[in-house]
């Protein structure tokens, strides 16, 4: 298993870092303190641009809308990142094949049960209300259904002419007003059964950083690493190689090699 230590990573330098493996690694895991996942998602999207916009998701553990957002991006995008904390690493999540058997899909012109549609997404944790409002609630007014689905800034209108979808269109909660037409939609499931970790969606050498605050530039003594050890055996896949981030260090990179039998050093390029 590959783990390493890397210090010296003042300011954004974390994010300048784990931008800069992006070309070679693809998809990436960053595991922060829940604190921490804006000031990391500002400086992600800041410079981002320097390295191809590479999608950024959020895996929170108090969030679980935002999760099932990430493992949509995940499957249908899987080169990104996605930040996350060591707690919700440690949480287990919709499998894969849960996550596409519960989507619901719509399109314009096909037809469906209406019915059976309600049932699906009262089942799928959805909140059946007068008026959507919010994330998770769906209503009907005869022809008329309205969801505002997991993940969306906005919700969907969906118009039936009996069985079939006659147009599905965004619109604006406090007007009610109709916006942009579109051919189809989406509905993932609101509801998070705990069946597999988040690795279930990710390649199986997909790097992790961990953002580790050490107070001093670390050696074997000062370092560590029992919260990669913790990672590893509760939510990462054994083959996922780990990266230790740390501003200790004088602005200068270093690179540590961990192993059970030893502990190497090298100064990066600047």
């Amino acid at each position: 298993m590959q783990r390493k230590l890397v210090y010296g990573l003042g300011g954004a330098g974390k994010v300048y870092f784990v931008l800069a493996q992006a070309p070679a690694a693809g998809t990436m895991v960053v595991a922060v303190n829940e604190d921490d996942i804006a000031w990391w998602q500002d400086n992600l999207s800041a410079l981002g641009p320097l390295f191809g916009n590479i999608a950024v998701y959020t895996f929170p553990p108090a969030d679980r809308f935002a999760r099932l957002s990430a493992l949509q991006g995940l499957s249908a995008a899987p080169r990104a990142i996605l930040l996350a904390t060591p707690e919700s690493l440690a949480l287990k999540t919709l499998s894969p094949e849960s996550l596409q058997r519960q989507t619901i899909n719509f399109q314009a012109g096909r037809s469906y049960s209406l019915q059976e549609i309600l049932g699906t997404l009262a089942r799928n944790g959805y909140v059946r209300e007068d008026f959507v409002e919010q994330e998770g609630n769906f209503s009907r007014r005869g022809e008329i259904l309205d969801i505002w689905a997991v993940g969306q800034q906005s919700p969907w209108r969906i118009v039936f002419n009996y069985d079939t979808v006659e147009s599905i269109r965004r619109f604006d909660v406090t007007t009610q007003r109709s916006e942009e037409f579109t051919a189809a939609a989406a509905i993932l499931p609101a509801d998070e059964a705990a069946e597999t970790f988040i690795t279930g969606y990710l390649p199986a050498e997909t790097p992790l950083f961990v953002d580790t605050d050490i107070s001093q530039i670390p050696d074997p003594d000062l370092f560590n690493p029992q919260i990669i050890h913790t990672l590893l055996n509760t939510a990462t896949a054994p083959s996922m190689p780990v990266f230790a981030l740390s501003s200790a260090g004088r602005g200068i990179f270093r690179f540590f090699s961990m192993s059970t039998a030893s502990f190497h050093a090298r100064v990066l390029p600047r």
